[in-house]
């Protein structure tokens, strides 16, 4: 595999293939990059798509791991050890070794970022201002979404965000509070409370037009050119009005009982009491190998 001068994190414990007698149960959580995915089981990530920098690499060997992330050439895993990363890391960083206590991750481009004791400490491609300031100097920080080129935090029920703000992925409305959830993507950002979900920033594709009849919503991702919720009635996406339309919004019937959701580049997908669901884009097997086989 040729790489062109861009260094590699490859924590290799097994590589792992995914098998069809993996139980929906032991299914923990799933992560979409912009063309690859990731799904999280007891102590693999089963990872497929593309695969130029090993981000679509199956790996193994993880200890109670509880969260997953992926960005466009690089995956991130939390467990018990610590915080593994596999794939691009153009910056040469790799993981930081003074993290301690690490509670939450985030994963953008080529870049992620952890929360640590309550501060946000980044590694990859940290060369870009939004990864390197502000973050280190606010406190009580319990979730971070990173963009393409902004970042934004959730510190106690508010929203700050900082970086590049072309497409006013920064304007935090007015008056948000009680957030629980936020998610970002390329130039659009998300937040979850109990009034609904907000989204604000470029919307050439309609991305941050939420619709108005979500019940009860749960979950809320943002995708490169659209953004899908988990509410009481399932999974609805929106977006994509133009040239990017891979039918990463058309949500397939027969999802039951789903209990979380991700959205990638020009694909989403779910997890539900079958296992897991992937829609849109396949042109890099990132929907593989759940179709057809639905169950793993």
């Amino acid at each position: 595999m040729n790489i062109p001068n861009i260094p590699v994190i490859l924590f290799v414990f097994q590589i792992s293939n995914m098998s069809s007698a993996t139980q929906a149960s032991e299914i923990r959580q799933i992560s979409t990059g912009r063309t690859h995915t990731c799904v999280l089981t007891n102590n693999t990530a089963h990872c497929f798509g593309s695969n130029d920098y090993y981000e679509g690499t199956p790996v193994s060997g993880f200890k109670n791991p509880t969260q997953i992330v992926s960005g466009v050439r690089h995956n991130c895993v939390l467990d018990n050890d610590g915080v593994w990363c596999w794939g691009a890391d153009p910056g040469g960083n790799g993981v930081p070794a003074d993290l301690r206590n690490v509670t939450h991750l985030s994963a953008g481009n080529d870049v992620s970022c952890a929360v640590d004791e309550g501060k946000m400490k980044c590694l990859g491609d940290t060369r870009h201002p939004a990864f390197s300031e502000r973050g280190g100097q606010l406190k009580n920080i319990s979730q971070i979404a990173i963009g393409e080129y902004h970042v934004c935090v959730l510190v106690e029920g508010r929203v700050e965000c900082w970086g590049e703000n072309f497409w006013n992925q920064l304007d935090v409305p007015a008056g948000l509070k009680g957030i629980v959830q936020i998610s970002a993507a390329s130039a659009h950002t998300c937040a979850l409370n109990a009034q609904g979900i907000h989204c604000w920033g470029l919307n050439d594709d309609g991305q941050i037009q939420v619709p108005k009849n979500l019940k009860n919503p749960k979950q809320v991702v943002a995708g490169w050119y659209h953004t899908c919720a988990l509410d009481d009635s399932g999974v609805v996406c929106w977006g994509v009005q133009n040239d990017y339309d891979f039918g990463q919004i058309q949500v397939p019937p027969g999802l039951k009982n789903v209990r979380s959701i991700s959205a990638g580049g020009g694909h989403s997908c779910a997890i539900d009491d079958q296992g897991v669901k992937c829609w849109g884009s396949n042109e890099d097997g990132q929907l593989e190998p759940l179709i057809p086989n639905p169950h793993l």
